[in-house]
């Protein structure tokens, strides 16, 4: 019976949430898992793979940067993000981030920091894709799944956050894929494709508070190396803009 059970694990992407999750926890991350949010769509509960965050107290506040994170298993599929440096979906001065209230004032003056500009709010346009697609697919299409999901729940913990006096949060959505992950674009009236271990998607939604979602997408192959990015994008943050979130969150 222990050897079926494995094997059932084994095909879905358990093993991959938990090994992702140990190893973001023995990087500094204070980690949660399978917590659950409302779809504000469907208003039915759905669960989250990964929750990590980095804390620091500041005025009194305690202020985190959190990535929640969604693992998927596509093995046999592979990934690819669709790149067009030519497009104008990335030229919104919105900053692709969910947030609390407790922090829009900083959001505002981020941009006077000229003598540092972090990678999670400032985006390389040329470096970024416009869309994501599933190869080879017949049915419900996991990528698309897993934006949905991720940017759904950064929307309804950041929402939910601001009902307590005493947080500040900045959420950012990512995906780990086990499979494989490529970009492709037109060269040449061809479509040129590149194996990657790492890729970015902006998701484009007119009208809407979070117009404009930033997705970090990873390839499995090398979970601690995922877990040392995004602490030091956590890190870095905390250190470079120290004074500035300690003159504006309130």
């Amino acid at each position: 019976m222990e050897e079926k059970i494995k094997e059932w694990l084994l095909k879905g992407g358990f093993p991959l949430e938990m090994k992702l999750a140990n190893s973001l926890i023995n990087h500094g991350f204070e980690v949660a898992q399978s917590v659950y949010y409302q779809d504000f769509d469907t208003e039915k509960y759905r669960e989250t793979d990964i929750i990590a965050s980095k804390f620091e107290k500041i005025n009194n506040i305690w202020t985190h940067i959190t990535f929640v994170i969604e693992c998927k298993k596509s093995t046999d599929k592979p990934w690819i993000v669709l790149k067009n440096h030519k497009l104008m979906n990335h030229l919104s001065d919105e900053l692709p981030v969910y947030f609390t209230n407790h922090t829009s004032i900083f959001l505002k003056n981020l941009n006077e920091n000229k003598s540092f500009k972090s990678d999670l709010f400032f985006k390389n346009s040329r470096n970024i894709g416009y869309s994501i697609q599933t190869a080879f697919n017949n049915g419900p299409d996991k990528s698309y799944e897993a934006i949905q999901s991720v940017t759904k729940a950064c929307e309804y913990f950041s929402q939910k956050l601001n009902e307590r006096k005493n947080t500040a949060a900045f959420y950012f959505p990512v995906i780990c894929i086990d499979g494989n992950l490529f970009e492709g674009q037109i060269a040449e009236n061809d479509i040129s494709l590149k194996e990657v271990k790492k890729s970015e998607v902006l998701i484009t939604r007119s009208f809407h508070k979070y117009g404009n979602s930033h997705i970090l997408i990873f390839e499995s192959s090398d979970l601690d190396k995922i877990s040392n990015d995004l602490y030091k994008l956590g890190i870095e943050f905390f250190r470079k803009y120290k004074k500035l979130l300690a003159e504006n969150i309130s």
